[in-house]
């Protein structure tokens, strides 16, 4: 039973984030075998900004990596400020498929919005490589020259 004439209250708080989230990466060239190619980025200007919010996102196979260690790769976060985070993805050993695809970080806070920032990795050569191309480019003209 309830008290006659009583009156029930309810109190709820909204909770709005605002700000125009903004992503700084650098991406560094990558050479394929070789090993640790970092992609740090920085997402900030939005209040309230978490790591947990952050994931990143192959774009070839549509894998998504949380925070933590997996095959070949390693995610980080680390909370700057109230309104800025860096997130890290690691690639331990650099594949050549890795420049055929894109990665996205990607930010989701149900009560702000989603937000995703597209990146790819360029292939660096090294002076060796290019030289084996251009001897064997050298090597296929002479011979094109000679059966002609």
């Amino acid at each position: 039973d309830g008290v006659p004439n009583s009156e029930m209250q309810r109190t709820y708080q909204v909770l709005v984030r605002q700000g125009d989230l903004k992503f700084k990466c650098t991406n560094s060239s990558a050479i394929v075998n070789n090993k640790r190619h970092k992609i740090v980025c920085e997402v900030y200007n939005l209040e309230g900004i978490a790591c947990n919010k952050i994931k990143w996102k192959r774009g070839d196979t549509g894998e998504d990596y949380s925070l933590g260690s997996y095959n070949n790769i390693n995610v980080a976060c680390r909370e700057i400020t109230n309104s800025k985070i860096e997130t890290t993805l690691e690639i331990l050993q650099v594949a050549a498929e890795y420049f055929k695809t894109s990665l996205s970080v990607i930010y989701n806070d149900p009560l702000f919005q989603t937000r995703e920032f597209q990146l790819c990795i360029p292939q660096e050569y090294t002076n060796s490589v290019v030289a084996l191309q251009t001897s064997f480019v050298l090597l296929c003209s002479i011979v094109l020259a000679f059966i002609l």
